[in-house]
């Protein structure tokens, strides 16, 4: 999982597959638009250690391209209007590409990917420290039904998204209940605000920085956080990846984490 050994089998790469496009998004969702050339681009990186063979759609699907360029642009453009929701259009979005089912291997996989970028694009961050796919997970058996649901008709443009929609939204209120959970034991005494950047830090994925923790931690100070930064520092739990005003750190994995 840190990168330091090739993959021994099948599970493995698709892990370490999912592992950097995960730290992709991490790091680089702001510069990734939805388009079908990032999207082929994030499945070449999910598939690259498993079969070498993602960044393309369908072979034998002609007409995929083109339905992938569509529902891309559809999607910026609503979005751009401003009409909708934005949690509405991504769902329904999500909803498009597994009906679509444009690749010969890892939809599901891309379908959660491209969740979580687009949620990260929207200020939805919670996946930075609750796991989506083990939302998904706990209610696969719901997850499957309202997905067969509401494709159904969907090639003739007659089906129902509201099972969909309404399971989408349930998970990412889900993933906020279990993120106010694990900070609900974080009392408010002498040296709270240290314990909840200690718990922010904790749970997060990819590098940070203080302004970072300081949206994660409204009320808490700059100067609080840099000595949270330089004590974990000191106890070997974050590392410093860059320097001076716009510094990043890294939490250290542990064998318990």
């Amino acid at each position: 999982m840190n990168g330091h050994s090739e993959p021994m089998d099948r599970s493995e790469s698709e892990i370490a597959g999912y592992r950097d496009v995960l730290n992709i998004i991490h790091e680089s969702f702001e510069f990734m638009p939805v388009t079908s050339n990032v999207i082929l681009q994030l499945h070449k990186y999910l598939l690259q250690y498993a079969t070498g063979n993602g960044g393309k759609y369908k072979i034998s699907d002609n007409d995929i391209t083109e339905t992938m360029n569509e529902l891309t642009l559809g999607f910026r453009r609503l979005k751009s209007e401003g009409i909708f929701p934005e949690l509405l259009l991504i769902a329904i979005f999500i909803l498009d590409f597994l009906s679509i089912h444009p690749f010969s291997d890892g939809n599901g996989r891309m379908a959660r990917l491209l969740t979580l970028l687009m949620l990260y694009q929207a200020g939805y961050e919670v996946g930075r420290y609750i796991s989506l796919e083990k939302c998904i997970e706990d209610t696969k058996e719901q997850y499957y039904d309202t997905l067969k649901k509401s494709s159904a008709g969907w090639h003739e443009g007659t089906n129902d998204v509201r099972p969909w929609v309404e399971y989408f939204l349930t998970t990412l209120i889900e993933a906020h209940r279990r993120f106010e959970d694990r900070l609900g034991d974080l009392d408010r005494g002498r040296g709270w605000k240290s314990r909840q950047v200690e718990a922010v830090i904790k749970h997060s994925m990819g590098t940070f920085s203080v302004s970072d923790i300081m949206d994660r931690c409204p009320g808490i100070t700059g100067p609080t956080i840099r000595q949270v930064l330089s004590r974990m520092s000191k106890k070997g739990l974050i590392v410093s990846v860059s320097k001076g005003r716009n510094a990043r750190w890294h939490k250290i994995e542990s064998a318990d984490d």
